[in-house]
């Protein structure tokens, strides 16, 4: 179901534009808009990586993401680093709000990644705060997983196919 709600999102993005910042942005903007993608997620999250009840989060997916589910979170055990947005680019994190657990695993989940260099950099913050992520999950992956540093990267659409894909 994820994967089918991330293709049509990315049938969309190519509606706005071809590639480039602007498609990137109207893909980035149907992921975090879309109540159906944030609730498939969750499940999809709790149903395969029960081990992982810390969700590392930025930008405005995040924000999203934790918005529509804090009470579910508060109320089940899972926690949350939400990270301000920009990495991509070069901005370095900040932390926006948490919600501190009793940590088994973390898990990076974002929208969309590229070259990795925001789940790298998400990752090190987990790290720094003391927990141990080595799985992300995103929705878009648009790279060709030749950087990824160790971290096990699971995606819902890849541009460049491997056998990792749902």
């Amino acid at each position: 179901m994820l994967s089918g709600l991330v293709s049509a999102a990315v049938g969309q993005a190519e509606k706005v534009a071809s590639g480039g910042e602007p498609y990137f942005d109207a893909l980035d903007a149907s992921l975090y808009t879309d109540p159906l993608i944030l609730d498939a997620l969750l499940t999809h999250i709790t149903t395969n990586h029960a081990e992982c009840n810390m969700l590392i989060l930025s930008g405005h997916f995040g924000a999203a993401f934790v918005e529509r589910h804090y009470k579910w979170m508060a109320t089940s055990g899972y926690g949350y680093l939400l990270l301000t947005g920009g990495m991509r680019v070069g901005k370095p994190p900040e932390l926006k709000s948490y919600l501190r657990t009793n940590v088994q695993k973390a898990l990076i989940v974002d929208d969309s990644a590229y070259s990795y260099g925001t789940l790298r950099t998400m990752r090190a913050e987990a790290f720094w705060r003391g927990f141990s992520a080595d799985k992300a999950l995103v929705l878009y992956d648009g790279g060709k997983r030749d950087n990824l540093g160790g971290l096990h990267l699971e995606s819902f659409y890849q541009y460049y196919k491997t056998e990792t894909t749902h």
